[in-house]
């Protein structure tokens, strides 16, 4: 739901990039979330360190504005 929220406040911000910037958070947010989800139930902190990462760039890129 928080995803969803970031992707109507950041249309009302930014450009012709958005969707494509949309796209790409949405895919970012499936990797980790299916990396997520492949460890369940022995998750433990930084298991999936590196999709995380890339989650973060690109929430803060979409936010920023940039594609």
């Amino acid at each position: 739901m928080y995803l969803f929220r970031i992707f109507n406040s950041a249309s009302l911000h930014f450009g012709k990039n958005l969707q494509e910037s949309k796209h790409n958070l949405k895919e970012t947010a499936k990797e980790y979330g299916s990396c997520v989800a492949a460890k369940v139930p022995q998750i433990e902190r930084d298991m999936c360190l590196k999709e995380f990462l890339k989650l973060k760039n690109c929430m803060q890129s979409v936010l920023k504005g940039k594609p």
